[in-house]
C-alpha cells in the first residue's frame, strides 16, 4: 500500500526559491508554488510536460526529461518538493542531488515494478563522486551586485533562448559555451540540459575538457542524462589514447551515471588505452558493468 503524500520522505535537500508569486498552467491542469509548498491538480498529464513546469516554477534543474513516457493523474496541495518528486517520478530511475543549494534531478530510465537487481548509476570512488560545486551560480545569477557588466548581460541574453525555437536556442547556447565567464558557461549548460538535442553533442564534449572543473563536471552530467546512441557514441569516442587525461575522466563519469550496457563492448577494447590517470577508475567501471550484465541475463522477473 502506498504511504499517505504527507508522510513521504527522501534523501533530499534544500531548495532554491522558485517564482515569486502562485502561477498556474493551463495546459494541462493546475500547478502551483507557493511559500516553498506546490499544489499539482492535473488529469492525464504528459509526465515529461508536468516534470518540466515544475521544474519551471520551483528552480530545480533537471536533465533527462525527455526520457519520461506515460501520463500522471494527481491531486495534492502543499507538499515540500521531495514529497511531490516521490509521486511525480513513481516507476522513475532518478538521480537527487543538492549541489550548491540547488535541487538538481538527473532522469536515466523508465522502470517497471519488477527489474533486474544492480540498474541505476553505478558508483566508482574517484569518479562519480565529484560533483560540481559552484552550481548555485547558474539560477538567479543576474541579480548579483558583484557581476561583470557583460557577465550580466550575456546572462540575460541566455534568458531569451527559453521560450526560442530549438535549434535557434540550440546554437546561441551551444555558442556561449565560449564564453569568457564560467557563470556564463554554466547556465548555457543548463539550459542545454533542458534541450537535450543531438546538435549540442560536439559543443558538449569540448565542455568536457573546460578548464573550469565545475563547468566540466555539469557537462558530463548533461551528457549522462541525453538518451540516444549519439552521446554514448560520443562518450565512448572520449577514451581514446590520444584524449586528454581531463576529458577521459568526464567521459567514465558520464558513462558511469548512465550505466548503460550496451556501452560494454567498446569499453572492454578502450581501458587498456585509457590515460594511466584515469585507468583504474575505467577499470572499475567495466568490471561492474561486466557484472550487471550477467545479473541481467540471468534475471527472470
Amino acid at each position: 500500500m502506498r504511504r499517505p503524500l504527507i508522510s513521504l520522505c527522501a534523501a533530499l535537500l534544500l531548495l532554491v526559491p522558485g517564482l515569486p508569486e502562485a502561477q498556474t498552467s493551463a495546459r494541462f491542469g493546475t500547478v502551483r508554488w507557493d511559500g516553498e509548498r506546490l499544489t499539482v491538480q492535473v488529469v492525464n498529464a504528459p509526465l515529461k510536460d508536468l516534470v518540466e513546469e515544475v521544474s519551471r516554477r520551483t528552480g530545480m534543474a533537471v536533465t533527462g526529461a525527455d526520457r519520461l513516457a506515460g501520463h500522471r493523474t494527481l491531486d495534492f496541495t502543499g507538499a515540500t518538493l521531495h514529497e511531490a518528486l516521490r509521486v511525480l517520478l513513481d516507476r522513475v530511475n532518478y538521480l537527487a542531488t543538492m549541489e550548491g543549494g540547488v535541487t538538481h534531478v538527473r532522469i536515466h530510465s523508465m522502470t517497471s515494478d519488477v527489474k533486474p537487481p544492480g540498474t541505476g548509476p553505478i558508483h566508482v570512488p574517484g569518479l562519480t563522486d565529484r560533483a560540481p560545486g559552484q552550481s548555485d551560480v547558474v539560477d538567479d545569477l543576474v541579480d548579483v551586485e558583484d557581476l561583470d557588466e557583460d557577465e550580466a548581460e550575456e546572462l540575460e541574453l541566455l534568458e531569451d533562448t527559453i521560450g526560442a525555437p530549438a535549434a535557434i536556442a540550440v546554437d546561441d547556447l551551444t555558442d556561449a559555451l565560449e564564453s569568457e565567464y564560467v557563470a556564463v558557461r554554466l547556465r548555457a549548460l543548463q539550459l542545454l540540459s533542458f534541450r537535450s538535442a543531438d546538435a549540442a553533442i560536439p559543443a558538449l564534449v569540448e565542455a568536457l575538457g573546460d578548464d573550469d572543473l565545475d563547468v566540466a563536471l555539469t557537462a558530463s552530467d548533461v551528457m549522462a542524462a541525453m538518451s540516444g546512441p549519439a552521446p554514448l557514441e560520443a562518450l565512448l569516442e572520449q577514451l581514446a589514447e590520444d584524449v586528454d587525461a581531463d576529458v577521459q575522466f568526464a567521459a567514465l563519469r558520464a558513462l558511469a551515471l548512465r550505466a548503460d550496457l550496451t556501452s560494454l563492448p567498446r569499453l572492454r577494447l578502450a581501458v587498456p588505452n585509457t590515460d594511466p590517470l584515469v585507468r583504474e577508475q575505467a577499470a572499475m567501471l567495466l568490471k561492474e558493468l561486466e557484472r550487471r550484465a550477467k545479473a541481467a541475463a540471468a534475471f527472470k522477473p
